[in-house]
Order: structure tokens, then sequence, then C-alpha cells
């Protein structure tokens, strides 16, 4: 699939497994549906701690999503490129935006100048 993920230094967050395991298979599975036919895509994951919260940034070159500078309510998108040829890729991120939220934080999207995806996840460093 000429596609790769990259990821920085991660924290250990604590929550249910289920979910947060969940909230990683959505995000990846959301930007690889939407990768452009033909190209090489790179999905990076990063961290830093902004005060109380983790900032969790995702990454992602080579999609056909434009979120323009704040997206937060990920709309349905038509059907993107993938193989399945009808999954929403913006379901996937809604179930990542509620369970971000479930676990006390935020999330929100914007589209890069350079063309790229780019999702912001707040999740408080001290989830229990």
């Amino acid at each position: 699939q000429d596609a790769r993920v990259v990821a920085g230094d991660l924290p250990a967050v604590m929550g249910d497994p289920q979910h947060l395991s969940g909230l990683f298979h959505h995000l990846v599975s959301a930007l690889l549906e939407r990768r452009r036919p033909g190209g090489r895509q790179t999905i990076r994951f990063d961290a830093e701690r902004d005060g109380e919260h983790w900032h969790l940034t995702v990454t992602a070159d080579n999609t056909d999503i434009d979120f323009g500078d704040g997206e937060t309510s990920f709309p349905l998108l038509p059907a993107g490129n993938s193989p399945e040829g009808g999954r929403s890729s913006t379901l996937s991120l809604a179930l990542c935006r509620k369970i971000v939220q479930m676990h006390g934080g935020n999330m929100r999207a914007e589209t890069t100048p350079d063309g790229h995806s780019r999702l912001h996840l707040l999740l408080p460093a001290g989830v229990a």
C-alpha cells in the first residue's frame, strides 16, 4: 500500500484500552481511506505536554480531505478512493472525536498550508 506510519515519543495514556486502541485504529484507517491513488502516504504521530493535557498531533500527507483551518464537526464526506468503496472516513473521525471526549479531551482537524491533513487531540494528562 505505499503507506507508512511514523511515531515520535508518545506518552502512556491511562484510559479504556479498547477505546484507546480503537482511537488509533480509526485515525489511521480514516487517513488511509482518503489517500490519493497512486501516491505514497506518510502518517506521523507526535505528542507534547501542554499544561494539564497531552497534545497529540497526527499529520498525513497525500490525502484528499480539506478540513480548512479548524474542523471540529467532521461532517460526512463523499466516499473516497478506498477499496471498500463507500465507507466514510469522517464517520471514523467522528468516532475518534467521541472517544477523545469520553476521556475528557477534545479533537479538531486542519489542512495545513502545504496540503497535509493534521488532527489535534488534547487528552488530559491524568486520564483515569
